[in-house]
């Protein structure tokens, strides 16, 4: 896949249609100044090419084995199983380098569009002119001899292409400019890639709306206040998504009793306090029994807290939700699970992970709802001063991995496109 995706890109670079990453100091071409080699795809074709070719190793050694096993495995096995992997590591960082820095030339593919075109619309030209009466088999031949015409003028004069004016002025075709222009309309030659790739960037588009709002705070939300209810003192606001649809919004009321502690070694500057926890929560007007407990601790610029919690639906029916937070010079760490426990059967597993290391981050939700599992993942990584967003999706079987760009508008809005970088 690497390897087909190299060459597509080396002969669209010879095209000028794409241009790979190119720095402002970077020589193309030792010999010629003015060049731009995609050095960057050309590694990618050399190392993929040497990946290939590797996995014969494994079969050959096998074939060779002796009865039980020999040894004459282990040095091949020490050499060809560690480059393949430090090959395709380098592989890989060069393929999200040429898609998330390279420039395509929409004027440069418009001019070659315009140049085929008239080759490529031949056949719809064929069947409108037949479905007005026309003989296919002499029209046929008319396409025939005038395109090998054409094509000659091309090649030996350099004149551009101007079959669609002969075609018109040919009276065995009988068509009109209006004729014409209705078929040469370009969603006559898309079919439905449009409604396909609106679909999947739609579907792309949540997945991307969700883990956006999680990082500003706006769909996952903890907050914990002075309780309205007379009888306890703290009350506690989660609202967080859910891949398999919808949010999950609740309300817990509760008193929290500090559970006395007879650690006599902890060093004066740590602290670390463990609470019982007893209350209720209201789910859709009804209220449930709720106990759990907080551990909370903090020492030298870091600090974490765990809280666990069971609901007590009715007899074998729980939610378990437990959240932790910790924070240490700069990097915090996020974990919100939810269980839902009916009859003594796990029926939905759902969780959330937020990691944040400097410019760095990244975002998980994993959902199981009965057999069906759903995730998503959305990591920031900064490569040579560069960030680079990553989406990894799953929906059951179907596993897919994205490069995200994102493209900002006129208006100041932000859209995204998606490469797919593996599909299993």
């Amino acid at each position: 896949s690497a390897c087909k995706f190299a060459g597509d890109i080396r002969l669209l670079a010879h095209m000028k249609e794409f241009d790979e990453p190119f720095e402002s100091k970077q020589i193309g071409s030792s010999a010629m100044a003015y060049k731009r080699n995609p050095m960057r795809c050309e590694r990618i074709a050399s190392l993929s090419r040497y990946v290939i070719a590797d996995c014969i190793n494994p079969a050959v050694t096998a074939s060779t084995q002796w009865l039980e096993r020999t040894l004459d495995d282990s040095a091949n096995r020490r050499i060809s199983i560690p480059e393949a992997f430090l090959a395709t590591d380098g592989i890989l960082a060069l393929y999200i380098n040429v898609i998330s820095g390279g420039t395509l030339y929409p004027k440069v593919m418009k001019k070659h569009l315009d140049e085929e075109l008239p080759f490529m619309a031949t056949e719809n030209i064929l069947m409108h002119c037949v479905k007005k009466g026309g003989d296919r088999q002499e029209l046929h031949e008319a396409i025939r001899s005038l395109s090998v015409e054409v094509t000659k003028q091309i090649k030996l004069e350099g004149k551009d292409n101007n079959l669609l004016d002969l075609i018109l002025k040919d009276p065995r075709f009988g068509l009109t400019e209006e004729d014409m222009r209705h078929i040469l309309n370009v969603e006559n030659f898309i079919g439905m890639a449009p409604a396909q790739t609106e679909e999947g960037t739609e579907e792309l588009d949540g997945y991307m709306a969700i883990a956006n709002a999680i990082l500003t705070g706006d769909g996952f939300k903890v907050e914990e206040r002075a309780s309205d209810l007379d009888g306890y003192e703290s009350m506690t606001m989660i609202s967080a998504p859910s891949l398999g649809g919808g949010a999950r919004e609740y309300e817990m009321h509760f008193n929290k009793t500090l559970i006395p502690d007879f650690d006599d070694d902890r060093d004066d500057d740590e602290e670390e306090r463990e609470y019982a926890l007893e209350g209720i929560m209201i789910i859709d007007g009804a209220e449930y029994e709720v106990r759990g407990t907080r551990e909370v601790e903090s020492e030298r610029g870091e600090s974490e807290s765990e809280t666990k919690f069971y609901v007590y639906l009715e007899r074998d029916s729980y939610i378990l939700v437990e959240h932790s937070y910790e924070t240490e010079r700069g990097e915090s760490e996020q974990e919100y699970s939810y269980t839902l426990v009916r009859d003594g059967q796990k029926v939905e597993e759902s969780t959330i992970e937020i990691e944040r290391e400097r410019d760095e981050y990244e975002v998980e939700l994993t959902a199981k709802i009965g057999r069906h599992t759903y995730e998503l993942t959305l990591e920031s990584e900064v490569i040579r001063g560069k960030e680079v967003l990553t989406l990894r999706t799953r929906d059951g079987k179907d596993k897919n991995t994205y490069i995200v760009t994102p493209v900002e508008n006129a208006d100041g809005s932000v859209d995204y496109t998606y490469t797919p970088i593996s599909d299993r």
